[in-house]
């Protein structure tokens, strides 16, 4: 038996932990990019379950977290084009292009948020004894050089690597900041969004 995939999201306005009217959620799923933003919080936050996962710490499951991650970051950047601007009418046409959408002029204070998130996810780890490792690069950079990557594995620049088969020498980048500061940014927006409309 099937059912319709927007039934199964019902639980979205609970996910948003904002006690809702009816009314004032129809409201807000009307408004231009909420939907997309909605969307991309839940791929992200699914990124993250996996990533804080038994399997995944034993390194059973590696790609389906970055995969997750991937498709969340580009409905995340689609999302803050669609609300800079709702009459626009390009956001298909970068395809899954993460690093196109990221320099995008409308992208503006949407990387300066990651980049911010970014770099409180790598003072954090800083301080953790979970990280035992090297903590001399710029978070900035490292973010940017992750991301790259990540949108080269999510194209066909690299025959789409994180949805079929790829060779065992494939390199990704490691989902540890990448990943938080994401969802971390999602969820503020979405959460922002919400605020704004209940004023």
């Amino acid at each position: 038996m099937f059912i319709p995939i927007e039934v199964l999201a019902q639980t979205t306005k609970m996910a948003v932990e904002v006690i809702m009217e009816d009314a004032f959620w129809k409201e807000l799923k009307n408004r231009p990019g909420f939907d997309w933003l909605i969307e991309a919080r839940r791929y992200l936050h699914a990124a993250e379950i996996l990533r804080a996962s038994a399997e995944y710490r034993r390194g059973v499951i590696m790609t389906p977290p970055l995969h997750l991650l991937a498709h969340g970051t580009e409905l995340l950047l689609k999302a803050n084009l669609i609300t800079a601007d709702p009459t626009a009418t390009d956001v298909r046409s970068f395809g899954h292009d993460i690093w196109k959408l990221w320099n995008d002029i409308r992208s503006a204070q949407l990387r300066v948020d990651l980049l911010k998130a970014a770099d409180e996810e790598w003072e954090a780890a800083k301080m953790s004894e979970e990280w035992q490792g090297a903590f001399n690069e710029d978070s900035g950079v490292l973010f940017k050089e992750y991301l790259k990557r990540l949108s080269e594995l999510h194209t066909k620049e690299i025959d789409y690597a994180l949805r079929y088969v790829r060779p065992e020498e494939t390199e990704a980048p490691k989902p540890h900041m990448l990943g938080p500061a994401m969802y971390r940014v999602a969820d503020q927006y979405v959460r922002a969004m919400a605020q704004a409309r209940r004023l």
